[in-house]
């Protein structure tokens, strides 16, 4: 079977299953989570199935389709190690949430009929995104997460608190994907690569130029709000707002982790290019490590004690990447300094979802706040249970020995120390210093969550569950799933941390840095070294800190009120700079575009952009005096415009320079212009005129400044009469039309006076200039496409409006049509049998007319003015 499909059906698995369970009754439960689960199960199913038909030959080239090869967009995937590995942990956990899902949300027939389908285009979404090679179908798919994430946290469409945090999250990373789209875009055309593949490649031709250190910030800041690294972490514990099992899947094991993808994704083609790389990525995610874990223990509700701790391992994971760099731009060593980083990130998912699992689960039979929970060890067989998985889970989180977690943090503390030993940098004092704080409060956690929940019992609050969770007990075997997936995914921290090649065995074939260790170590393997003593020390100090009365006091984040200030700032400054701006005169709209006009030809020359400081060679003065004096009474009647006050002068002023302009086109043989042209002037003079008659006499105050209106007026035309000039005779681009003859065509012109009739030069020859597409066809080397078949008309003039430039046309003939809608519109009046009743005075409020009065410029009104505004109050629709 083509790989292609095989990964595709994959993909598309999870999206399929969940839209079929659409079309199912809504009380049809058991049939709708049987074909829910059928979406991990066949995605997990062919992804296998890939390795198995691949063999070995993981890390072979890229497979894939052409799709949109003019917009960059190709069907490609990159199923390498990496890419693999995050497929199968989203479809494996996936799997996992889907039956949690079903025990969480109990019978209710609505949540799961909404739910499921909404997981399952997330679970889509985040496949794509591990697997996809191109940058913009990645791109594509990293957008249908923030989507598919957005439903999932506005879960509670009632309820005003849920639905601010699903927009939050969303703006947020939103915002970093739109950063994201720029940067791939950048890259792409910087350095003529379209896929990560392609771009690893010729890695050996990147240098670190502004252009590559750009596109690099761009990608790093969609990375940094994907991953909710600090600022930019506050989204996250704020999501936790959603429904549980789309905490313990999206904001835990999956979604949070798409910036760290990509970074893990771009390391091993900028980071030994890049100096910047560990410059710019280290003190971020050192910074979100501590911080996260700092504010994790001051926190009293579950969730938002496991969002933080999220949002430190992130940042420890990005810190991670950012170290992996550090032998490149130090040293030129070429070993990276990089151990085991999937299995670092794999470690997290193992304790993180049975965190969140767990804390939904308690939330159904008690509570989330962990003050009320004092003794749930001993609240029935259940609450036990519970109890003894989520503190598992919880000793993971605190990197205890025999867990996988403890190995992966040693490797973690074995990167610091290894970058400091490469570049005894002061810097790295503060880093040590961090990583020794982030253990200390994770331990410090765990601890205070066993003493909470193993203390001695205590009376039990009035219970009032999970906010998401429904009082309708279910009986069966269902209620038992609240906790075995958790129990299943925490199961691997000790099978992985206390059996020999155990995790060597289930996951090690996916590792593509095992750097530094042969294999997965044990705890009792482990050397007595710096990073051992960062790791007890971080121990000692947690158990201190655990019994001690310090940081016992709810911390509200400050960063909480970046996101209502921005909005406060998006709404009411931007109602006040609309005001300032939307004056309702057409004058300042032109000189904010004019003027922005202006300081982009000044940039443009200041930066030197497109040859504009150039004077063309072909330009060169004829001595034609009519011309000259023709072109002189346009510009000065275009001069003039600014000068004169009274708006009737005026329209005879821009008739003058229409006119003026006719006469141009005439002393240069453009008859049908000049007849087309004179028609145009005399109608909009006329209508003008009328107009004008129709309103009141008005003159400018005296406070308009001609001055400035001039100096805008003559800059534009300057700058309009440059670049006219550059198109027309400046340094053509290489020529792509050619005749049958092989021969290029001299210019446009020639091809539309070749062609305007009947096709003479059918078959095209298109050059490869840059990155641009090369439309050849397949069939007959060297050979082009049809690419018309004459326009069938010898007017070349027609022929180009109404085939060359087709759809021009038909946007403007488009918008001269809603034109004359809006004129018929305010035109149109209705008909009454008695007009004098026009005159009266209505009393009724419902048919009040709309006061809309003409000043005088002279002070007061006349009858004549008041008739008008009653009569046009009444042609406008209610």
């Amino acid at each position: 079977m083509d790989p292609t499909f095989i990964l595709t059906l994959a993909i598309l698995a999870p999206l399929i299953a969940g839209f079929v369970t659409l079309v199912l009754p809504r009380r049809a439960l058991g049939l709708r989570v049987a074909l829910a689960l059928a979406g991990p199960i066949t995605a997990l199913a062919l992804l296998s199935w890939y390795v198995n038909f691949t063999g070995d030959q993981i890390t072979a080239s890229p497979v894939g389709v052409t799709w949109m090869p003019l917009v960059k967009l190709n069907l490609q995937f990159n199923p390498d190690k990496l890419g693999l590995f995050f497929a199968f942990m989203v479809s494996g956990i996936g799997l996992l949430i889907t039956l949690y899902a079903r025990a969480y949300f109990g019978p209710d027939h609505d949540s799961l009929y909404r739910f499921y389908p909404s997981l399952h285009l997330f679970m889509t979404a985040m496949l794509g995104v591990a697997l996809a090679d191109n940058f913009m179908l990645m791109f594509l798919f990293w957008e249908m997460t923030s989507i598919s994430s957005f439903l999932l946290i506005g879960w509670e469409r009632d309820d005003p608190s849920a639905v601010r945090k699903a927009m939050q999250a969303f703006i947020v990373t939103g915002a970093g994907g739109l950063s994201l789209m720029a940067g791939l875009i950048f890259l792409g055309i910087h350095t003529d690569h379209w896929s990560f593949s392609s771009l690893l490649a010729d890695k050996a031709s990147l240098t670190a130029t502004p252009a590559l250190v750009t596109a690099f910030v761009l990608i790093f800041v969609g990375a940094v709000g994907k991953s909710a690294q600090w600022p930019l972490h506050f989204w996250l514990p704020g999501a936790m707002a959603a429904p549980t099992p789309v905490s313990a899947y999206l904001h835990s094991a999956t979604m949070v982790k798409a910036g760290v993808y990509l970074i893990g994704r771009m390391w091993p083609i900028l980071a030994s290019v890049l100096p910047l790389w560990p410059q710019l990525i280290v003190p971020i995610g050192g910074m979100t490590m501590v911080y996260g874990a700092f504010v994790a223990i001051q926190k009293t509700d579950l969730k938002q004690i496991f969002a933080y701790t999220t949002v430190s391992q992130l940042g420890l994971l990005m810190c991670m990447y950012g170290l992996a760099a550090i032998p490149f731009t130090h040293g030129g060593h070429h070993e990276p300094n990089l151990i085991w980083d999937v299995s670092q990130i794999l470690n997290h998912a193992l304790y993180k979802a049975p965190l969140f699992i767990l804390a939904g689960a308690i939330g159904h039979i008690a509570s989330r706040q962990l003050p009320e929970l004092r003794g749930l060890v001993h609240r029935g067989r259940t609450a036990c249970i519970m109890t003894v998985v989520l503190l598992l889970a919880a000793y993971s989180l605190a990197a205890g020995p025999l867990t996988v977690s403890f190995t992966a943090k040693e490797f973690f503390f074995y990167q610091i120390w290894h970058g400091y030993e490469q570049t005894h940098s002061v810097w790295f004092y503060p880093l040590i210093a961090a990583g020794v704080f982030t253990g200390m409060f994770n331990v410090a956690i765990f601890l205070r969550l066993a003493m909470t929940l193993l203390s001695r019992r205590q009376p039990e609050p009035s219970a009032h569950g999970d906010a998401h969770g429904h009082g309708e007990q279910e009986h069966g075997v269902w209620p038992a799933f609240l906790w075995i997936p958790g129990a299943v995914i925490v199961s691997f921290q000790f099978i992985g941390g206390i059996i020999p090649g155990a995790f060597e065995g289930l996951f090690g074939w996916l590792e593509p840095n095992a750097n530094y260790f042969d294999h997965f170590p044990m705890t009792w393997q482990a050397h007595w070294g710096v990073p051992l003593g960062m790791s007890l020390t971080a121990i000692v100090l947690g158990v201190l800190l655990a019994v001690s009365p310090l940081l016992r006091r709810v911390f509200p984040d400050p960063h909480d009120h970046l996101y209502p200030s921005f909005e406060a700032l998006c709404t009411k400054g931007g109602g006040r700079i609309f005001r300032v701006l939307q004056t309702g005169h057409v004058r300042n709209y032109l000189a904010f575009v004019f003027v922005a006009m202006v300081v982009l030809f000044v940039i443009s020359i200041r930066f030197d952009f497109g040859m504009l400081t150039v004077w063309p060679e072909k330009a060169q003065f004829e001595g034609y005096l009519p011309g000259y004096l023709v072109t002189a009474l346009v510009c000065l009647t275009a001069i003039l415009m600014p000068l004169v006050k009274d708006r009737t002068s005026r329209v005879l002023v821009l008739g003058s320079c229409g006119f003026s302009v006719t006469a141009v086109y005439y002393l240069y043989k453009a008859p049908d212009l000049a007849l087309t042209q004179i028609s145009i002037e005399i109608v909009s003079l006329i209508l003008f005129l009328l107009v004008l008659s129709l309103l009141p006499k008005h003159q400018e105050g005296s406070n308009v400044l001609v001055l400035p209106r001039l100096l805008i007026a003559v800059a534009v035309g300057g700058i309009m009469f440059w670049m006219t000039l550059h198109s027309s005779l400046g340094p053509a681009p290489m020529p792509y039309l050619r005749a049958d003859n092989g021969k290029p065509l001299a210019h446009l012109g020639e091809f539309f006076l070749r062609n305007s009739s009947h096709a003479q030069d059918t078959n095209q020859w298109s050059q490869t200039h840059g990155a641009g597409v090369v439309l050849r066809g397949e069939s007959e080397p060297g050979r082009g496409v049809d690419l018309h078949h004459g326009g069938g008309g010898n007017n070349v003039v027609n022929v180009i409006l109404v085939d060359g430039r087709g759809f021009d046309t038909m946007g403007e003939i488009t918008v001269l049509g809603l034109a004359a809608l809006g004129v018929w519109t305010l035109l149109r009046r209705p008909q009454h049998a008695n007009h004098g009743d026009d005159l009266k005075p209505k009393t009724d409020a419902s048919t009040a007319p709309l006061a809309i009065s003409i000043p005088d410029p002279h002070g007061g009104s006349n009858a004549k003015d008041d008739v008008m505004s009653r009569t046009m109050s009444r042609s406008m629709p209610s």
